[in-house]
């Protein structure tokens, strides 16, 4: 039987629900998400594998590190693991993961979003109409088509966004420490 410690908010029934629907059956799940730290510490301490917290509300520092003596791994459910002590886990040999790239369409798709609402004046034409005017003159909105778009920055998210604002018809240029090649420098794609 393996002791998986959840430091996030869902149910642990969800969390077994899904291991079970995956075959893995031979586990113990414990929710500490709120739970005063003294009991954090002594759960951990039992645990083979700890779950992050993805809302960032409890940190997995060094106290809580050193108490985890069985934990691999502590895997976090989101990019983000700024709340987690890296130093100290490595320092106890114990891996973290993070889900890499698990909010990469979603912050592409965020990014074009906000620079379609900006070169439309979106929020001023919803505020005005809103308050019963029709300044369809004054929106003066902008089209993509034709723009070049800068990115800094051309990992997982950038080339998302790149390959989202290409079918508008625009031009990407980049700066990025790794240079792609030639073929890719005026237009992405």
């Amino acid at each position: 039987m393996h002791l998986i410690v959840s430091f996030s908010p869902p149910p642990a029934e969800i969390i077994v629900a899904l291991m079970q629907a995956r075959g893995i059956t031979d586990i113990k799940f414990i929710n500490v998400h709120g739970k005063p730290r003294e009991e954090i510490l002594g759960i951990v301490a039992q645990a083979d594998l700890i779950l992050g917290d993805y809302t960032f509300q409890h940190a997995i520092d060094r106290e809580i590190v050193a108490a985890a003596r069985t934990v691999k791994l502590i895997q976090q459910p989101t990019v983000g693991y700024q709340h987690i002590d890296i130093a100290a886990c490595h320092e106890a040999g114990i891996r973290v993961a993070n889900t890499a790239g698990g909010n990469t369409i979603a912050v592409a798709e965020h990014t074009i979003m906000v620079a379609m609402c900006l070169l439309k004046n979106i929020f001023y034409a919803a505020h005005t109409t809103a308050r019963g005017a029709w300044n369809q003159m004054e929106v003066r909105p902008v089209e993509l088509s034709g723009k070049t778009w800068g990115i800094v920055g051309m990992g997982r998210i950038g080339q998302a966004v790149a390959a989202r604002a290409i079918p508008f018809g625009t031009s990407v240029i980049y700066y990025n420490p790794t240079v792609y090649p030639q073929r890719w420098n005026s237009r992405w794609g």
